[in-house]
């Protein structure tokens, strides 16, 4: 994982002493996320995301799932995550197959805490990690891959949550304030990535479909409402 411009890069070094504090997400708790897949975690290695994929020492690829807190933040997350300044149209052909799932941990969970107030407490601002531009995503794997896996306090850490980018993106272009369309814009901003590194597979959530395909019926309908509140378009 290497930095393209390292004279541009702001993200922060692995090896940059700070005070990190990790978050107990309890069993019990919801999240919700877009997938095409049936499994929870994406074992592929595939992709190039701000913490996702990394590697083992022997080039094995981490299983890994992405969640979000509210139904629209896991839409904002993956289906209209590239429409912002470009055509601001959704392509139809983009959301059939995909689905949206309720996942429900099934046990407790550690994640490295990167959301806003404890950015602040560590003096780090958001582009050293959560927001910084896509052509440093290397840069920021490379940060999780030392941090993400690893213990804090003592206790094993299996993943990172975050303020969305994608949820300040989308409430700069809305139509309508984001409190009138989220109950609680704060939880709902949460991002978290979890990393299957003990190789247990799915028994970490129990999954449930809401929409089982976004390109028709009740699926696309919820899409659409929401790219009117957004005020971009689909595009069939």
């Amino acid at each position: 994982m290497t930095c393209p411009d390292p004279a541009s890069c702001r993200v922060l070094h692995p090896d940059a002493p700070v005070a990190l504090r990790p978050l107990a997400i309890p069993a019990e708790t919801t999240w919700f996320n877009v997938s095409r897949r049936e499994g929870v975690f994406n074992p592929s290695g595939d992709g190039d995301s701000r913490f996702a994929p990394l590697f083992t020492l022997d080039a094995q690829a981490v299983p890994y799932v992405y969640l979000a807190q509210n139904p629209i933040g896991a839409l904002l997350e993956t289906a209209l995550h590239d429409v912002w300044g470009t055509t601001s149209a959704v392509q139809r052909v983009d959301l059939s197959g995909r689905c949206l799932r309720r996942l429900t941990c099934m046990t407790d969970l550690r994640v490295v805490d990167l959301r806003n107030h404890q950015l602040v407490r560590c003096q780090l601002e958001r582009e050293e990690l959560v927001s910084s531009p896509s052509e440093h995503y290397a840069c920021t794997r490379r940060w999780a891959d030392h941090h993400a896996r690893s213990e804090i306090e003592g206790e094993p850490i299996t993943g990172l949550i975050w303020h969305s980018r994608q949820m300040e993106v989308a409430a700069a272009h809305a139509r309508i304030p984001m409190q009138v369309l989220l109950s609680s814009v704060e939880q709902a901003a949460h991002t978290a990535v979890i990393y299957d590194t003990a190789g247990e597979g799915d028994r970490h959530f129990d999954v449930s479909i809401e929409y089982d395909d976004l390109g028709t019926g009740a699926g696309l309908e919820l899409v659409g409402e929401l790219c009117t509140d957004l005020g971009l378009c689909i595009e069939y």
